[in-house]
């Protein structure tokens, strides 16, 4: 199990961002993703959330962005959805931490 000092110590070590930087999260909804929000918090770094929502599973996708942006407004985390085309959804994202396909932290102001 990864403790909360594991998961700062790491991101600091690996230089991967600074308590100083501005995140953005690409948060799904599921649990992962809001376990890392969690660790994100308690850890001591600065962030917005964001979510995508590619339309892939009809009303539970809807159901997804809704609840990310509710958590996100009741938390008062910057949140953004951007709208989304076919051609942007190809793009592939290099992020510094990566631990599923739906989870990236990502240094936007570096």
């Amino acid at each position: 199990m990864l403790t909360l000092d594991q998961f700062s110590n790491f991101i600091l070590q690996n230089n991967l961002c600074t308590k100083q930087d501005k995140l953005l999260l690409a948060v799904s909804g599921g649990a992962d993703s809001m376990v890392l929000c969690d660790l994100v918090v308690k850890s001591g770094f600065t962030f917005g959330i964001a979510h995508c929502n590619f339309n892939l599973r009809g009303a539970n996708s809807m159901g997804d962005e809704t609840f990310v942006e509710k958590f996100a407004i009741t938390q008062k985390f910057h949140y953004t959805a951007p709208a989304l085309i076919p051609a942007l959804m190809q793009l592939k994202i290099n992020c510094p931490l990566k631990r599923q396909q739906e989870i990236y932290v990502i240094n936007i102001f570096n």
